[in-house]
């Protein structure tokens, strides 16, 4: 069962075709390995108890070294499956929020295989302590037992809240958690009963992670609460004399900004900030960029509002959960696309530059920090977002999670600027008179 489970999670890596062609090859020799490991039991009642494991006590001698290095090489093939698995799953958690971005690397073209190297490293410094608790893998079977049960018991909870989505498979996934929640709770309450036996060693390592996981989801809905958003069209004006203001230095020729906005005629306030008051930022073209996560894994699609025309662009990239964040490449995309349909120049807008067709500059600004007052929040709110500041270094920069070049990257801070301050009024006094 655990082996299927280990399959099914390499899906995204191999593909259904490759797994159900396997599959019916692994089952085969699984039965054909317990049946024969059966039959040699009934044979041998007593080698157990003198220590002869009865995977290599069927084998003939000369068959047993390279039993051992089958089974070493089978050992680590399960361990890759483990990391990419992880992989996967963590790149996806970073899809809908619930894990801090990462810098993810590519080492080929095919889909599904990605690095992530922090949660790499992170797998080898908790397979440390694991290895340095337990010392020996007898020790680790209540652990091991206890972990895979409850992966079970998730899967199953999780198959049938998606199976009870449809109203035709209701009756389904009533009769189907109700099978397997019977086998598999049977599971738990054996495994439970070790708990203290190492069972709560790997309980610990999997809260840590879901507190952080819950922390950091929650801890950006408590961000967003505060985070005002306000209409573009109210700045249309003032970023139209903006940009033909020429004793302000020009910026970039084309300026992009990451949003979160879900109205499409709104933005955060702290991007208004930047462009007006920060600095002011004159460019010929301001692009706001946004993602909105699609429920359908491979969705790859964009979208181009123009707010102001001929200068403020919102660009929607339309992403499945399953497709790579790579924000540089897409908009690199979306700005030839434009300049092939003659929307914004092709070349660079300096005359020196434009006779050698150069093309016109880039760059992006990240408005990575804002403050908050602590008097604003409860106490529940003061320790998630404490917890939320410790995973976010877990985390990679945001140029570096979305797949933008740090060449042409600003990061700023801002403040949030509908904040109200519940503090006294401090009061003036003459300085010749401050010691009354």
């Amino acid at each position: 069962t655990t082996g299927a489970e280990a399959l099914y999670s390499d899906l995204g890596h191999c593909g259904k075709k490759n797994i159900r062609v396997s599959w019916a090859f692994v089952k085969s020799m699984l039965i054909l390995n317990y049946l024969g490991q059966g039959a040699w039991l009934l044979d041998n009642p007593t080698s157990v108890s003198d220590g002869i494991n009865p995977i290599f006590g069927i084998m003939p001698e000369w068959a047993i070294l390279p039993g051992v290095i089958l089974a070493t090489a089978a050992a680590i093939i399960a361990s890759q499956s483990v990391i990419t698995g992880s992989f996967t799953m963590f790149s996806e958690a970073m899809s809908v929020n619930f894990w801090p971005n990462q810098q993810i690397d590519y080492p080929s073209g095919v889909k599904g295989q990605m690095y992530i190297p922090r949660i790499n490293w992170g797998l080898m410094f908790l397979c440390f302590i694991v290895v340095i608790y337990f010392q020996k893998s007898e020790a680790m079977e209540a652990a091991y037992g206890l972990t895979i049960t409850i992966t079970m018991l998730m899967t199953t909870i999780l198959l049938f809240f998606w199976l009870s989505r449809n109203k035709a498979t209701r009756v389904f996934a009533v009769g189907f958690i109700a099978v397997y929640l019977c086998i598999e709770l049977g599971f738990f309450y054996a495994n439970v009963i070790k708990f203290f036996d190492g069972g709560w060693l790997t309980m610990v390592l999997g809260g840590f992670i879901a507190v952080c996981m819950y922390a950091w989801y929650n801890g950006r809905l408590i961000k967003a609460k505060f985070i005002k958003f306000v209409k573009l069209n109210k700045y249309i004006a003032v970023i139209k004399d903006l940009k033909l203001d020429e004793t302000i230095p020009k910026y970039a020729t084309n300026l992009a900004f990451l949003s979160r906005a879900k109205n499409h005629d709104e933005v955060e306030s702290k991007i208004i900030y930047s462009i007006i008051r920060k600095q002011p930022k004159r460019a010929d073209h301001y692009f706001i960029l946004n993602i909105t996560n699609q429920e359908d894994p491979y969705t790859f699609k964009y979208t181009i509002d123009e707010i102001m025309p001929g200068t403020i662009y919102r660009v929607n990239f339309l992403l499945g959960f399953k497709v790579d964040r790579r924000i540089n490449d897409y908009f690199d995309q979306v700005l030839q696309d434009m300049m092939d349909e003659g929307t914004i120049p092709s070349r660079s807008s300096h005359p020196s530059l434009r006779g050698y067709d150069i093309p016109p500059d880039l760059k992006y600004v990240i408005i990575d920090n804002t403050y908050i007052n602590d008097t604003l929040l409860t106490v529940k709110e003061k320790i998630t977002l404490n917890i939320y500041n410790f995973v976010k270094y877990i985390g990679s920069d945001d140029f570096k999670a979305w797949g933008i070049s740090s060449h042409n990257v600003t990061v700023e801070s801002a403040p949030l600027l509908d904040q109200k301050v519940f503090t006294k009024k401090i009061k003036q006094v003459d300085f010749r008179h401050y010691d009354s």
